[in-house]
């Protein structure tokens, strides 16, 4: 499973307001792209293609770099309410409802999620 679970818990939360569902958008969005990426490295690494390789690394940092800033200012915003499990359950639930959307998610993570957000 991708890094999707590695980075849901760098969140240390998980979620569903309107105003939840919208800040959570931008995680998810560039989540959906370190997605893409992984799934281009992973290609490029079994074609043994060096040149992309290191294009998908260095585009691999900056994203990283992308999600840290989010998250801090998701952090931020939300401060002491990232600790509370009742407020990790509906930031889960807004992750899930908002990532689902992503096409580059596998089918078993898919699965997963769509299963979270049933229960």
């Amino acid at each position: 499973m991708i890094k999707l679970f590695v980075v849901a818990g760098i969140l240390g939360m998980t979620g569903c307001s309107d105003r939840l569902t919208k800040d959570v958008e931008p995680l998810a969005e560039t989540m959906c792209q370190y997605i893409e990426l992984q799934n281009n490295l992973k290609k490029a690494i079994e074609e043994r293609d060096s040149l992309n390789i290191r294009k998908y690394q260095a585009d691999q940092h900056k994203l990283q770099v992308e999600m840290t800033i989010r998250n801090q200012e998701f952090q931020d915003k939300y401060g002491d309410k990232i600790t509370d499990q009742k407020f990790g359950k509906k930031f889960k639930k807004a992750m899930n409802k908002t990532l689902i959307n992503c096409p580059h998610l596998s089918p078993e993570d898919r699965d997963k999620m769509e299963a979270d957000l049933r229960n």
